[in-house]
């Protein structure tokens, strides 16, 4: 008894049947499951073609900490990256020697 009360309480089926309840029993033509209305928003199925490039994974230890982690990226990532830090290199050269230049200028 006290395992039907429990059943009960929390929802679950005591037997479960093969045959369809009564309310699931659709008599008369049937009818396809409502589709949702084309968006005027949607877009174009994306189709992928050719090979995935392969991931280029290193494993590194960031600053500050003791674990290394495998970080994996693609080639096109992997070259921005190195374009981005040879912008960052030239920047930072540019600055210096403009500084340079101001202290010159500054001490005559």
């Amino acid at each position: 008894m006290r395992l039907l009360a429990a059943t009960m309480l929390l929802g679950f089926p005591l037997a479960v049947s093969a045959e369809p309840a009564p309310s699931q029993i659709v008599t008369g033509t049937s009818q396809p499951a409502a589709q949702p209305a084309p968006d005027d928003h949607d877009e174009a199925p994306i189709v992928v073609e050719g090979e995935r490039p392969k991931p280029i994974c290193e494993i590194r230890r960031e600053t500050g900490s003791i674990t290394p982690r495998r970080i994996c990226r693609t080639p096109e990532q992997v070259e921005a990256d190195s374009e981005q830090a040879a912008f960052v290199k030239t920047k930072m050269a540019r600055d210096a020697a403009a500084a340079e230049l101001a202290r010159e200028l500054g001490q005559h």
